[in-house]
């Protein structure tokens, strides 16, 4: 009985140490921003088609607004490898990090450029290439740092990674676009 119940709690402790050790943090950190990026992905065009809260967009201008993000898709990975020879995966993951946040934080501001179309078209298009630029930083930084972590079971610990990301990618929608039909 001893015996047993103290091998149960080696176990728990060890179980304990893992779900709360740096790397399990460094996989519920990219979750997170996995789950904000694509359930961002899922509220701007519902934002800027919205006649009542949004920009009022027709379908075919949601598209352009969002057509620099792929720009940035294709070059920044370019860039990006150039960034971490001079500094860390772990400052790209903060800027990218950072970006996020300030990016989804002025998301709604567009709404007051709507009287200046030239103005709303900057900033739409400044919003969507700064949101490639901390989507990759995230992601990239993240799997980087990840794999610099690990010492053994690699495979493991990738699919952990991925799968807990996909997990965060496949609820962003369905919560995301639950919460605006909710708040609309």
């Amino acid at each position: 009985g001893a015996r047993r119940r103290g091998g149960l709690r080696a176990r728990g402790a060890r179980a304990c140490e893992f779900l709360l050790g740096p790397m399990m943090f460094l996989i519920y950190s990219a979750t997170i921003m996995q789950f904000v990026i694509v359930g961002m992905q899922e509220l701007f065009p519902l934002f800027a088609a919205s006649r009542a809260h949004g920009l009022g967009m027709e379908p075919s201008e949601v598209g352009v607004a969002i057509s620099p993000l792929g720009i940035t898709l294709l070059l920044y990975p370019q860039i990006l490898p150039k960034l971490l020879k001079k500094t860390s995966p772990l400052f790209i993951m903060r800027t990218g990090t950072l970006v996020v946040v300030a990016i989804n934080a002025s998301i709604p501001q567009p709404h007051a450029l709507t009287g200046a179309p030239q103005a709303l078209w900057a900033c739409l298009v400044a919003i969507a290439l700064l949101r490639g630029v901390g989507g990759v930083n995230t992601y990239l930084s993240a799997t980087l740092m990840l794999n610099q972590m690990i010492s053994g079971n690699v495979g493991f610990y990738n699919g952990l990674f991925d799968s807990f990301g996909a997990a965060g990618k496949a609820l962003a929608p369905l919560i995301c676009g639950a919460i605006f039909a909710a708040a609309t």
